[in-house]
């Protein structure tokens, strides 16, 4: 899991000049004087927005929002997905997911500091020392594989709804495993395409196979929404 995570930490490099906007919320709404644990429907989604709005949001609100916004996410099932109201329902909540998650690991700050630093962007040791930090914080690793697994379940309802920056962090998630285990990296690197009869030939299994295509499907998607320079800088990626 660490290998898939230093992608993603990497992908924050990539995308901090071009993607601050599709990573956090900008505006600020103040006054958030109502205990989340007894709010529903949409008072907890105007709460969730005011706190992810908030400079001063403590960790401990984040948290608790998060495990309310989990006990009362919309299930996505076929009879609820075919209900185009809670579908969408449920995709915004798994936005607010996402988005609580980049919060605690503190993008914005990470962001803030890179772009901070950008009269010394191609000190390549400065990079190098920033990255390990990053990787060295669990917690912030932590929060942002479940933003990745987040990112995913909002593409399999609504690839649509995703921002470029948040289908790449979902496709990395899906093939975290993978990555992980040099043996299965090294057989998806020298795959010749990402075909099932191929994947198969490779030793993947049958979910495997799945989240490989997913993934580059995701990875794809978010390719189209990018300028040639930006899409570039992905290609050579493991999955």
């Amino acid at each position: 899991m660490r290998k898939v995570l230093k992608y993603i930490s990497v992908l924050l490099f990539l995308f901090m000049f071009n993607s601050c906007q599709d990573i956090f919320t900008t505006s600020f709404l103040s006054g958030l004087a109502a205990d989340p644990s007894s709010l529903s429907g949409d008072a907890l989604t105007e709460y969730t927005d005011a706190l992810l709005s908030d400079p001063n949001a403590t960790s401990a609100e984040l948290e608790i929002v998060e495990d309310k916004l989990v006990d009362s996410r919309i299930e996505p099932t076929a009879e609820n997905m075919a209900n185009q109201a809670l579908k969408d329902q449920y995709v915004a909540e798994t936005k607010q997911l996402l988005d609580l998650n980049f919060k605690q690991a503190d993008v914005e700050g990470i962001l803030t500091s890179l772009i901070s630093d950008d009269s010394d962007s191609e000190n390549d040791s400065s990079n190098e020392s920033f990255l390990t930090d990053i990787l060295d914080d669990s917690d912030r690793l932590d929060n942002l594989e479940e933003a990745a697994g987040f990112a995913v379940d909002a593409y399999k309802v609504d690839p649509e709804s995703l921002s470029s920056t948040q289908l790449v962090v979902g496709s990395a998630g899906l093939v975290s495993d993978i990555i992980s285990d040099d043996t299965k990296a090294d057989a998806l690197e020298s795959a010749t395409d990402l075909e099932t009869d191929t994947l198969e030939s490779a030793g993947f299994t049958s979910t495997e196979i799945e989240n490989i295509q997913m993934a580059n499907d995701m990875l794809d998607l978010a390719k189209s929404d990018m300028t040639d320079d930006m899409a570039s800088m992905l290609e050579g990626l493991p999955f």
